[in-house]
């Protein structure tokens, strides 16, 4: 080929496509033996030749030669030839007779006298491969921020965090530490949560007595700060009357909980906690959940024996929970728009959707209605936390916690007389919230609240339990 004399041009075309644009690039190699002694920038595999492509002339000993190096033969040529990116070559090596690319010793191509030019082009290498990723990514950032933008001052979404964690019986408990974001109708600030699984923002003192309060929504206080709730305001009475740091109140209440995941906090949690006293709040839809959880069932129907289960978990269940409890998500779905935006569309889709899963945090109706197998079931249920009390020296008692919606015992008239049987000190506060809240319950719940009391409607269940608790606490000190 170094004897020739003449022109030999090569034409190809490389079609580059990338999301963001499309590129016809065309590849021309030309070699003459008339040219100056010319060098090629490197090879890109050592001692390989596959494809070349070439971006310009290179001129004598801008970047390396190697003399005597031979002249490669025509079938060498062009589409054969290694890909040579632009401005891969970075050192020269005297010893070894390369070139260096990006720290590769690489083999020089071209004899002297034969020049090689041509357009450069993306295949074989990762040049402009890389440069297009960089460009689709910098597009997909951009997008996101006008998106954010446009969300943040056209729609602003209700920044949410996750209040909850999973218990490894499968059923919702609250974070151990740390804080979420909250926005129920109008709404909005911070729930903290403290060890184990319990709401407040600090442990109590080690010589402090502990009352644990068990509890729905209502008693952890959904959409309400820590100090509205009407744990933190019995909690306010406690230390005027007892002293400060005397008596602690652990607020162990969870949304959409029922009366199955109140025994099964109790039995997993408890001895960690040591309560000298267990407050049950009682809601309208506790009963229905405990028949809907597999964490119990009645062993037979002759007597009120429990077997004990977990809660199903599919693996999309356990990949959801693993994303739902990480702090990376938890930060982005308190931050951004855009991730809150989609969080509440998947929610909405596939959660919302299913008539038996209830959202953590909301009263969701379902259809059981009071029967002979839930009252059983509820009787074993109170039993068995009656032997977990008397068996750790705690006292157990039941407050019916539905004031709010003038429901009272009535609905289930036989609850009374069962806890009486089983030597369960209990009390209705409906009969005292009512006669406050009847006239005009509006200005006592959360506008948009599903019916949870706002921080007047907490003040005024904490107003009608607290002769119970005060006169409790005395008989058992």
């Amino acid at each position: 080929m170094g004897s020739r004399r003449g022109d030999a041009v090569l034409k190809h075309f490389a079609l580059l496509k990338t999301k963001s644009f499309i590129t016809l690039i065309p590849i021309v190699a030309t070699i003459s033996s008339s040219a100056p002694p010319y060098w090629t920038r490197g090879v890109a595999e050592l001692g390989h030749l596959r494809n070349l492509n070439l971006d310009r002339d290179v001129p004598k000993g801008e970047f390396c030669q190697t003399p005597g190096f031979s002249a490669l033969g025509l079938g060498a040529a062009a589409s054969t030839l290694p890909v040579l990116p632009k401005g891969f070559i970075t050192q020269y090596s005297d010893k070894a007779g390369f070139c260096k690319a990006n720290n590769v010793p690489v083999r020089p191509l071209i004899r002297q006298g034969v020049s090689v030019r041509a357009e450069f082009s993306s295949k074989g290498h990762g040049g402009f491969a890389i440069a297009n990723v960089v460009l689709v990514l910098s597009a997909f950032v951009l997008a996101l921020l006008f998106a954010e933008t446009g969300i943040r001052l056209f729609a602003p979404q209700p920044m949410i965090g996750t209040p909850f964690e999973y218990a490894p019986r499968g059923y919702t408990i609250n974070k151990s530490n740390g804080t979420a974001l909250f926005s129920v109708g109008d709404s909005k600030g911070i729930y903290s949560f403290t060890p184990p699984h319990l709401r407040g923002m600090s442990q109590p003192p080690a010589h402090a007595e502990r009352i644990l309060v068990l509890g729905d929504s209502f008693t952890f206080g959904v959409g309400l700060s820590d100090q509205d709730t009407y744990v933190a305001k019995l909690q306010e009475k406690l230390d005027v009357t007892f002293g400060t740091g005397r008596i602690a109140l652990l607020n162990g209440g969870i949304g959409g909980s029922g009366t199955a995941e109140h025994l099964a906090f109790l039995e997993d949690f408890g001895e960690e906690i040591a309560p000298r006293i267990v407050l049950v709040f009682v809601n309208i839809e506790d009963f229905n959940r405990a028949q809907q959880s597999s964490l119990y069932h009645l062993h037979s129907n002759e007597s009120l024996e429990l077997d004990e289960g977990t809660t199903p978990i599919t693996a999309f269940n356990k990949l959801s929970r693993k994303v739902t409890e990480s702090d990376l998500y938890n930060f982005v779905i308190q931050h951004v728009h855009v991730a809150q935006l989609i969080r509440r569309g998947f929610i909405k889709i596939f959660v919302q959707s299913k008539p038996d899963v209830s959202i953590v945090g909301k009263e969701s109706k379902s259809t059981f209605g009071t029967s002979r197998d839930q009252r059983r079931l509820v009787h074993a249920l109170f039993r068995r936390m009656k032997e977990w009390c008397d068996s750790h020296g705690a006292k157990l008692a039941v407050i019916n916690n539905r004031g709010m919606a003038d429901e009272g015992w009535r609905q289930y008239d036989w609850l009374p007389k069962m806890l009486a049987v089983e030597n369960i000190t209990a009390i209705d506060s409906a009969p005292e919230i009512q006669s406050i809240i009847a006239s005009d319950p509006v200005p006592y719940v959360i506008p948009q609240g599903i019916g949870h009391p706002n921080a007047k409607g907490a003040a005024v269940i904490a107003d009608a339990v607290w002769p119970f608790i005060q006169s409790l606490i005395r008989e058992n000190q």
